[in-house]
């Protein structure tokens, strides 16, 4: 047989149409499984034995009150003494003086660390009040632990709006109906995800949220005694989110639960310039062009920075050569 013919028998055998050569695949994001069953026994004893021995640490009210009196007994300063809400303030001298006469589970706070964590004045004194939040917000953190379902540190969106929808019975809310509650809540709960789940991962570390002045700013509506003022002015009060209820449904003309670019430009009489817009909607996640509750935020956000606070801003920042006055000339030459 020639070499012709057998080159033949070779190409006859051969398959017509081969298959095509295997493509690559594109990796997948790496997405740890929070929920793993098989460990889940497992870090639940841990975080029971560990939230077993944080309770020895947390005082009760009374408790509370008598290491209340001891700042005052033994602070350096003191501001507004004679209004009704004074401000005590203590040197660490006097913190350890304080040490050594409050109950014995309470002095895991009193120790240098601690101190050092708060923020101090001039004098380096601090606020007296610091170290009963720190109490009071180690009870919310183990309050908000209970919720989370994978015991690591971590609560999802669901599990914090479970605890908020709990928490409400002790805040100083008015009566909600059942359709606003549910835009309530939603409304809380964007307000930590939008500052401490950058990432969008879904989930949120106990910790940063019990340290954050937004929990500290929750936390002030369960004082029952709040003044009007006080409630007016506070993120989570019914008022505040039924005026950015309000907005939102006014700026919503398609009533999907969603704003567009053209309808966030009629906010404020179109007061956003449209390079703002621009740089909002390329930064912000959109769903078909349009923004979720997000933007409630951002609308309430603007309602309360005061104009003044803008003015001093740009003041310090063009830093002109003639105090009050920003010229072409002067901004030339400003440092």
């Amino acid at each position: 047989m020639s070499l012709v013919q057998r080159l033949q028998q070779a190409l006859d055998k051969l398959d017509p149409n081969p298959p095509p050569p295997p493509q690559e695949e594109i990796p997948k994001f790496y997405r740890k499984d929070y929920y793993d069953e098989s460990i889940l026994p497992l870090r639940k004893a841990v975080y029971q034995h560990k939230n077993a021995r944080r309770q020895e640490y947390i005082a009760t009210s009374q408790e509370l009150e008598e290491t209340w009196e001891l700042f005052k007994m033994y602070h350096d300063s003191i501001i507004n003494a004679t209004s009704k809400d004074p401000k005590y303030y203590i040197s660490y001298k006097k913190f350890k003086i304080v040490r050594e006469k409050v109950l014995p589970k309470l002095r895991p706070y009193f120790t240098a660390k601690h101190f050092l964590g708060f923020k101090q004045t001039d004098k380096k004194l601090i606020s007296a009040i610091c170290i009963v939040n720190l109490d009071l917000l180690m009870e919310g953190y183990d309050s908000l632990s209970d919720y989370g379902q994978t015991y690591d540190g971590f609560v999802t969106e669901d599990e914090l709006q479970l605890y908020i929808e709990d928490l409400i019975p002790s805040l100083c809310l008015r009566p909600q109906s059942a359709q606003f509650r549910k835009f309530y809540l939603c409304n809380c709960v964007k307000k930590f995800t939008f500052f401490l789940d950058k990432n969008r991962n879904g989930r949120m570390k106990i910790m940063n949220i019990v340290l954050s002045p937004i929990f500290v700013e929750l936390m002030e509506l369960k004082d029952l005694s709040l003044s009007q003022e006080l409630q007016d002015n506070n993120w989570f009060s019914t008022s505040v989110s039924m005026r950015v209820y309000g907005e939102f449904i006014r700026l919503d003309t398609d009533k999907n639960g969603m704003l567009s670019r053209k309808e966030l430009a009629r906010y404020r009489n179109g007061n956003l310039t449209r390079a703002f817009l621009d740089r909002l909607f390329a930064e912000m996640q959109t769903y078909g062009g349009e923004m979720d509750v997000v933007i409630r935020m951002f609308a309430a956000n603007l309602d309360a920075i005061p104009k003044s606070d803008v003015v001093n801003e740009i003041f310090d920042m063009v830093n002109p050569k003639v105090k009050h006055y920003i010229t072409l000339k002067g901004k030339l030459y400003a440092k």
